[in-house]
């Protein structure tokens, strides 16, 4: 049972990581393109 927890939870902590890099990534391309449009 803890087995399966514990692999649940790393899981989630790799999609937690990359999913706030997609959101890192996607708010560096916007200030970007603000600071080219000032």
């Amino acid at each position: 049972m803890s087995k399966i927890l514990k692999k649940f939870v790393v899981e989630a902590l790799r999609n937690v990581d990359s999913y706030t890099k997609i959101f890192v990534q996607h708010d560096e391309h916007q200030m970007k393109q603000i600071q080219e449009i000032m």
